[in-house]
């Protein structure tokens, strides 16, 4: 059983604070603006709604993360718990460091979670055998390059 090698991980997620206040407003924003006009037995369903809802939203918040993670065989990311790619490094052609410009060129994906009002700036770009072309955004885009030369140099080395 071959074990894998993690050469960089990179876990990115909300601000607790902000997804507490986030939910909590939101809930009694909803309490307070859907009783006008309802009876009461639709106000109390409302609310029962929306104490019930409540906790499963903040679960939700709380579980939301982007992680990029490198070993000696493939590249993973994860948007958790709705999305998960893998790139095999023997697939990648090239990569390099860049300047990320979200509406530069469309046709290219985009991965990565950065929080609202910070833009992202720097990203590694993959360049497939087959033409694609997969943008990583990450906070360190040095270190995350660096670990997928490592990982190309060791699947070269196996492979000869």
């Amino acid at each position: 059983m071959k074990t894998s090698n993690t050469l960089f991980r990179e876990e990115c997620g909300l601000p607790r604070l902000l997804t507490w206040s986030l939910v909590l407003i939101g809930a009694g924003a909803i309490a307070w603006a859907g009783g006008a006009g309802l009876s009461n037995a639709q106000q109390k369903l409302l609310l029962a709604i929306v104490i019930g809802t409540t906790p499963w939203v903040l679960l939700l918040f709380e579980s939301l993360r982007s992680v990029i993670e490198v070993d000696d065989a493939e590249v993973r990311f994860s948007f958790t718990p709705f999305y998960r790619r893998r790139f095999a490094i023997g697939d990648i052609h090239q990569l390099k460091v860049t300047t990320y410009h979200p509406l530069n060129n469309p046709e290219n994906l985009r991965y990565g979670y950065r929080s609202m009002w910070v833009a992202p700036t720097h990203c590694v770009e993959l360049a497939m055998h087959d033409g694609s072309i997969f943008t990583l955004v990450s906070d360190h885009p040095e270190r995350l390059s660096a670990a997928i030369g490592k990982a190309k140099t060791m699947a070269a080395g196996t492979a000869s």
